[in-house]
C-alpha cells in the first residue's frame, strides 16, 4: 500500500512526455513562422509579416503568454487555432499583396499601355489626316477635271467663229494685194456670219459642271454670256463686212464694221477673262487650262 501511495503521488510519465512533445511542436511552429516572416520581409510584404508575427506571438510556449491567454474569453481554445488562422491570413496577404517587383511590373505595364495608346492615337490621327488629304486631292482633281472640261467646251464652241472672223481681215489684205476679189471677201464675210451664229447657238447648250464650287458656277454663267456677246460681235463684223464687200463704201457702213470689230474685241477679252475668273473661283491654275 505504501508503494502504491508513492506511485500515485508522483507525476505521471505519460503526461510529462506529451508536454515535452507539445513544447517541441510549439517551438517548431514558431520556427516555421519565423522563417515565414523572414521571407515576407525579403519581399518585402509588411502586412503579411506583421500578421505572421501575431501568429507567432500567440503560439509562443511561454508562461506569460499562456497566462494572458487564460485571462481572455478564448481561454478554452487552444492557442494553435488562432495562430494557425492568423498564419493563413498572412499567407493570403502575401499572395495578394503588391511587392516592389509586382508594383514595378504593374507600372511598366501601365506605362507600356499608355505608350501603346499614344502610338495608336498618333496612328489614327495620321490615318485620318492621310484620308482627309486623299479626299481633298480627289475633290481637287474632280474640280480640275470639271473646270478643264468646261473651258475646253466653251473654247471648242467659239473657235469656229474666231477662225472664220479672222479670215475677214486676211481677205481684205489679200484684196488690197490683188490676190483676192470682192467676191472672195464677200464669201468669207458670209461664212463668218454663219459660223458665229452657230457658235452662239452652241454656247446656249454649254452645261455648267455641278462639280464646280457655287461661286465658280456663278462665274461660269457670266463667262458664257460674255462669250456669247463676243461671237455676236464677230457675227456683226461678218454682216457689216458683207455690206462693204457688196460695194457699199459709205462711211456709215465702214463705221458700222468698226463698231462691230470693237464689240468683238471687247467681247473676246471679256470671254477669256471670264473663263479665268471661273478658274480662280474654282482654285484651278489657269496655266493648266488648254493643255491636253
Amino acid at each position: 500500500m505504501k508503494s502504491i501511495g508513492k506511485a500515485g503521488g508522483g507525476q505521471p510519465a505519460g503526461g510529462q512526455g506529451w508536454r515535452v512533445v507539445g513544447t517541441v511542436a510549439a517551438w517548431g511552429w514558431i520556427v516555421f513562422i519565423a522563417f515565414f516572416i523572414i521571407g515576407c520581409l525579403s519581399e518585402p510584404a509588411i502586412v503579411a509579416a506583421f500578421v505572421a508575427l501575431l501568429a507567432g506571438v500567440v503560439a509562443l510556449p511561454l508562461p506569460i503568454i499562456a497566462n494572458r491567454w487564460a485571462a481572455t474569453p478564448l481561454r478554452g481554445v487552444p492557442r494553435i487555432v488562432p495562430s494557425a488562422m492568423l498564419l493563413v491570413v498572412a499567407f493570403v496577404a502575401l499572395a495578394v499583396g503588391e511587392t516592389p517587383e509586382k508594383r514595378a511590373e504593374r507600372e511598366a505595364a501601365a506605362a507600356a499601355q499608355v505608350k501603346a495608346d499614344a502610338a495608336e492615337e498618333r496612328q489614327a490621327k495620321a490615318s485620318a489626316a492621310a484620308e482627309e488629304k486623299r479626299a481633298q486631292a480627289a475633290a481637287a482633281a474632280e474640280v480640275q477635271g470639271a473646270m478643264k472640261g468646261f473651258y475646253d467646251d466653251v473654247i471648242a464652241k467659239v473657235t469656229p467663229c474666231d477662225d472664220a472672223s479672222n479670215k475677214i481681215a486676211k481677205s481684205a489684205q489679200q484684196m488690197s494685194a490683188g490676190s483676192a476679189t470682192l467676191y472672195d471677201g464677200y464669201a468669207v464675210a458670209r461664212d463668218a456670219e454663219a459660223a458665229c451664229q452657230e457658235s452662239y447657238m452652241a454656247l446656249t447648250d454649254v452645261d455648267v459642271p455641278d462639280a464646280l464650287p457655287e461661286a465658280a458656277q456663278d462665274k461660269a454663267s457670266e463667262a458664257v454670256s460674255a462669250c456669247q456677246s463676243a461671237v455676236l460681235g464677230k457675227k456683226a463684223m461678218g454682216t457689216s463686212a458683207q455690206v462693204i464687200f457688196d460695194g457699199d463704201a459709205r462711211p456709215s457702213a465702214l463705221s458700222e464694221f468698226q463698231d462691230a470689230a470693237k464689240m468683238a474685241q471687247g467681247g473676246t477679252l471679256a470671254c477669256l477673262g471670264g473663263l479665268f475668273e471661273v478658274a480662280n473661283a474654282a482654285k484651278v491654275d489657269v496655266a493648266t487650262l488648254g493643255k491636253s
